[in-house]
């Protein structure tokens, strides 16, 4: 009874001293790294304003524009059909048609739809490169992608606010300026 009492006492008094040490010792490292956790510097760029002529008139002016935009080295493995059904959703979800047509890539003929062999061929091409998938989404269309980030089987990617603020997400939606130019 007394060595059970003795060994509580030598476990209860580790015990103590973990967590002195913890708290006291090491309680600043950890506040760092909490606060590390919560903060994050995100630079967003400055709207480019209009271009205007020397007597004032507008010659370009711009307006804030959603894109919808995919890393393809994130997406299911290329010729895959999960690849092809997250083309096939982002089409239906965009408006765009989602008939298979033939496409030809990296010297194969595959039959995809419009959006797949876009997906496929720029893909090909620039591996590493954002798609620009939808320029000037609606705003309806920018919340579906937004709302469905985790149905859509797409790796984290982007969302872009502007050209210089970026978060990371699992479907990208960049807000740009889409420019007018005046006649």
């Amino acid at each position: 009874m007394v060595y059970a009492a003795g060994v509580m006492l030598v476990l209860f008094a580790v015990l103590l001293l973990r967590l002195w040490y913890l708290q006291v010792l090491e309680g600043d490292s950890y506040l760092a790294k909490a606060n590390g956790n919560q903060v994050r510097d995100v630079k967003v760029a400055a709207s480019r304003g209009q271009i205007v002529d020397r007597d004032g008139r507008v010659l370009v002016d711009s307006r804030p524009s959603n894109a919808i935009v995919v890393l393809p080295g994130r997406l299911p493995e290329a010729g895959t059909p999960e690849r092809e059904a997250t083309a096939t959703r982002l089409s239906v979800a965009l408006g765009m048609s989602t008939a298979k047509q033939p496409c030809r890539v990296a010297g194969k003929q595959v039959m995809i739809t419009a959006l797949g062999c876009r997906i496929e061929r720029e893909a090909a091409a620039l591996p590493y490169a954002n798609i620009i998938i939808k320029r000037d989404a609606s705003a309806a269309e920018a919340a579906w992608v937004l709302e469905n980030r985790r149905d859509i089987p797409i790796s984290p990617v982007l969302i872009s606010l502007g050209s210089g603020c970026v978060i990371t997400l699992r479907v990208l939606l960049v807000h740009s300026c889409l420019g007018r130019l005046a006649r």
